[in-house]
């Protein structure tokens, strides 16, 4: 995740440093920047037309919190899920941090829970990504209830700036808006593997060659906008459909046991688990072609004066 971002703000002209207390573990991190830059440029992946030497020159490590935020105007905390040590990191980082430097945690933790005690806690949010980030854009920007507007802002100009999508959220909320998004997709898709009604293949070929083929270029809401005449349309003629189905299907159940065996024995047919590199190599191909793809579509869209 770190070093995603530091390749991001780096395509975009902004100078980084990357911050490890470990002195062989953060060149060790710098070794693989460089390694997985040259892999990206290799691939035609970039997003900016920024060359390697010109992107690892602005990019540094340190095992010196001071030295790598002193003058930063943002921190981009990256640290494991264990939120006791990002609390901890965070109050050091809190202590040393400038005047007007804004700070964006990448976890799924609230953010009220991390910032409660930091002085500079009006200078704090989550920045939560959608992975693999190095391919998609998507942003969530999550304010606790004392992070200023004008953090909120500046986050997400700078976002934008780096070429990610940002979404704001309005308040916290558990799961954000894309993870929640998701989860409700995964419990659908998991009760009726569970229940007997598909199996695993089918749910995924539902996805990928029936709702994927709407989602890829539009929400859920523009897709029924469309389909029908007009929202409020679909609500009222498809309402009860959907009400009906959701009563039918038993959400909130915990994911695991047999089932889930099931599912991974199932996934695993394709994607063996010690092959599980070798699928992600696959998945970030597609999607590097499909932001070309799109690229290309929302350029001629411009040009032609297209929604």
């Amino acid at each position: 995740m770190g070093q995603s971002w530091a390749i991001l703000f780096a395509w975009a002209g902004y100078r980084v440093c990357v911050f490890d207390p470990e002195s062989a573990h953060v060149m060790t991190v710098f070794t693989e920047i460089c390694k997985w830059v040259k892999e990206l440029d290799a691939d035609g992946a970039t997003r900016r037309n920024r060359t390697v030497d010109d992107t690892l020159e602005r990019i540094s490590v340190t095992n010196s919190l001071t030295d790598c935020v002193t003058d930063s105007i943002y921190i981009q905390e990256c640290l494991p899920g264990d939120s006791s040590l990002r609390s901890e990191i965070l109050k050091q980082v809190d202590g040393v941090m400038g005047a007007d430097t804004i700070v964006g945690s990448s976890g799924m933790t609230l953010p009220s829970l991390l910032s409660a005690d930091l002085t500079n806690r009006r200078r704090f949010l989550t920045a939560h990504p959608v992975d693999p980030l190095i391919y998609t854009t998507c942003v969530e920007l999550v304010p606790a209830p004392w992070t200023a507007t004008e953090s909120c802002d500046r986050t997400s100009q700078l976002m934008a700036n780096i070429g990610q999508t940002p979404v704001m959220l309005l308040r916290e909320q558990e799961g954000f808006a894309a993870c929640g998004i998701e989860s409700a997709i995964l419990e659908a898709g998991y009760q009726l593997i569970k229940d007997g009604v598909c199996d695993v293949a089918d749910v995924e070929t539902g996805m990928t060659e029936g709702l994927g083929m709407w989602y890829w270029c539009m929400g859920m809401f523009d897709v029924q906008h469309l389909n029908r005449n007009g929202w409020q349309d679909f609500c009222i003629r498809g309402g009860d459909m959907v009400l009906g189905i959701q009563k039918d299907i038993n959400f909130f159940e915990r994911m695991g046991g047999d089932t889930a065996r099931n599912i991974e024995k199932d996934l695993s047919v394709h994607v063996p688990l010690d092959q599980l590199q070798k699928g992600r190599r696959w998945r970030d191909r597609r999607l590097s072609s499909l932001i070309k793809f799109k690229n290309t579509l929302e350029q001629r869209d411009s040009q032609d004066g297209d929604i």
